[in-house]
């Protein structure tokens, strides 16, 4: 009789590709700047959750959602009518609800 150690092990709790910190920056950035000019960008607190779901009786890999949100100073010398609410929208809209912000804009 053959020893079973070669049989081959599947984990049922294969993560998802996740974004990393900086990928989820990058974007926040690039969405912001993309309609508001920006003179400085101070990132002041954040908030990040991660919901996974696995169904291990049927052998599915598991699924799962990611949420970050970030709290945010914004230095503009043009500020837009009505900034702040209008990037908290665009940032929300443009990652699906995975990213939201709380910006704080200030014009010197």
């Amino acid at each position: 009789m053959e020893p079973l150690s070669n049989i081959p092990l599947k984990s049922f709790f294969q993560e998802a590709q996740e974004k990393t910190l900086q990928q989820v920056i990058d974007q926040v950035i690039y969405i912001i700047e993309k309609h508001q000019s920006v003179s400085a960008l101070y990132c002041f607190g954040m908030k990040s959750m991660r919901n996974t779901e696995v169904n291990v009786l049927l052998s599915k890999e598991c699924s799962g959602s990611s949420h970050w949100h970030f709290y945010l100073l914004l230095i503009s010398d043009k500020l837009q009518n009505n900034a702040t609410a209008n990037l908290i929208d665009f940032v929300q809209k443009e990652t699906h609800g995975e990213i939201t912000i709380t910006p704080l804009c200030h014009n010197p």
